[in-house]
């Protein structure tokens, strides 16, 4: 466990959020709305919301369609 907290407040983007996690070397951050927790976002939830979009322009079922158009906007990102 660390003794420095970070968090982020709810209205952070989902870019915000993944280099706070990359930067930090951390799987998680606590969400927070006027200094108060409201929730925990962690890398898993992000990779699935970048799957649930990519799936939304795609033919339902298509696994491997979803997969390369995860996989290209991963190389896109900057971390």
């Amino acid at each position: 466990m660390t003794t420095k907290v970070f968090s982020v407040a709810e209205s952070a983007s989902a870019s915000d959020i993944a280099d706070m996690l990359e930067t930090h070397r951390i799987k998680r951050l606590p969400v927070t709305r006027d200094g108060k927790l409201v929730g925990i976002v962690s890398r898993a939830d992000l990779v699935r919301a970048l799957v649930k979009r990519a799936g939304k322009a795609r033919k339902p079922g298509d696994s491997r369609v979803i997969e390369e158009a995860f996989l290209q906007r991963m190389r896109r990102q900057a971390w």
